[in-house]
């Protein structure tokens, strides 16, 4: 019984060459010629198609998953630059993997969920490890690509989804996901592991609540329209220093989250799931979030906290060395918010606290790879859920 993976990166500024490079080292490290699959993540200055092209031509056109990413993560560093890609191929007898996509987001979440799910049977499987989702972070609607994905299951937490959302480069402009020779955008793409393996993911973020506790008052899908009855957006604007008020909300609204108190059985995990506001209506007076927020939910207005990231990634680690009991980790995925990066780390600062979660995860972290998202899926209590300014890394062993 094996699983055999490898981990290559390139930052050539030509995407065909980008992939070859990326490619050409991940099946060197795996000593391999032809994976059985293929995870891609690369930066948004690449013309997207050569470089999947590049990539499914090196490695044999071996089934390929991925998104584009603001940045990329490996072995030591996280790249947050427009000409970063990175690779993972994978082989074994004893897991599969196994691939689907589709469009259709922003129109219709849950009848894209639906024919992802249909394609691979998810109703069917039995023996599943994970759901590893890419989806688009720009019309990403959560709650209802996740009633389409499951609705043949027994319920939306029948297999464990892990994953996050393509970004760009804090343009907000438009983001890719990859399926096969496929480069498109307002979709999903879903890989389906299954098998038998030891799978552990664990997720943390580092928000603190601000202010008083307010209360969503009108509401539509994800869209929120009034908090404490008065117009979203005069709200949250009084959370917001003078200078983020007069700032493109783009980067503003890195800042500022919506933090919803997590039900019980998540209490280990945090007290508050975050919320992101990457767009806002300022004729409507609204914001809009990746998830369906109910009138009358409460929730704090949230920031940053940078001994909290410290703390909750030693959780993390902790979390996962438990979950492992004691085996090697074979498969490491990181999936980080780009609002834990360079918005507010410095270099040293951002490197060393990915050096330290991969040092303490793992005694080998040659086989690490991931992406800067927009956000984050991983269940949490068993149960699926998105996740923001969070770090989710995922190891099979």
């Amino acid at each position: 019984m094996s699983l055999s993976t490898g981990v290559g990166f390139s930052e050539h500024r030509n995407p065909a060459e980008a992939g070859r490079i990326a490619a050409e080292q991940a099946l060197a490290q795996a000593n391999m010629d032809t994976p059985d699959f293929v995870f891609l993540f690369g930066t948004i200055g690449y013309k997207q198609e050569p470089l999947v092209r590049a990539v499914r031509a090196a490695t044999r056109g071996a089934p390929l998953s991925g998104c584009s990413a603001e940045g990329v993560i490996v072995p030591g560093a996280i790249h947050e630059t427009n000409f970063g890609a990175v690779v993972c191929v994978v082989k074994s007898d004893e897991i599969r993997f196994q691939n689907a996509a589709a469009q259709g987001m922003g129109t219709d979440a849950v009848a894209m969920g639906q024919k992802v799910g249909d394609a691979l049977a998810l109703h069917e499987v039995d023996d599943a490890l994970t759901l590893v989702s890419l989806a688009d972070g720009l019309t990403l609607n959560f709650d209802a690509m996740l009633r389409g994905l499951m609705y043949k299951c027994p319920s939306l937490h029948s297999i464990p989804m892990i994953g996050g959302t393509a970004s760009d480069n804090w343009t907000f402009t438009k983001t890719y996901q990859y399926c096969n020779d496929d480069v498109f955008s307002d979709g999903l793409v879903a890989t389906l592991i299954r098998g038998k393996a030891r799978l552990v993911t664990a997720a943390r973020h580092g928000c603190v609540p601000v202010g008083e506790e307010l209360v969503i008052t009108k509401a539509e899908k994800n869209r929120i329209l009034e908090i404490n009855g008065r117009r979203a957006l005069d709200v949250i604007d009084e959370y917001l220093t003078v200078e983020e008020r007069q700032g493109d909300w783009k980067k503003t609204n890195v800042y500022l989250a919506i933090g919803v108190r997590a039900p019980e059985y998540m209490k280990h995990y945090d007290d508050y799931l975050i919320r992101f506001m990457p767009m806002r209506d300022d004729t409507g007076g609204g914001v809009y979030v990746p998830t369906e927020l109910a009138e009358g939910t409460r929730f704090f207005m949230t920031r940053r906290d940078h001994e909290k990231i410290a703390s909750g990634n030693e959780r993390l680690a902790e979390e996962v060395r438990t979950g492992l009991a004691g085996s090697d980790p074979r498969f490491l995925l990181q999936i980080e918010c780009i609002g834990r990066g360079q918005v507010i780390f410095n270099d040293t600062e951002k490197q060393q606290l990915l050096r330290d979660v991969q040092r303490n995860v793992a005694k080998d972290s040659r086989l690490w790879f991931g992406a800067y998202t927009y956000g984050e899926f991983s269940p949490v209590g068993n149960v699926n859920s998105f996740h923001n300014y969070s770090l989710i890394v995922t190891a099979i062993a």
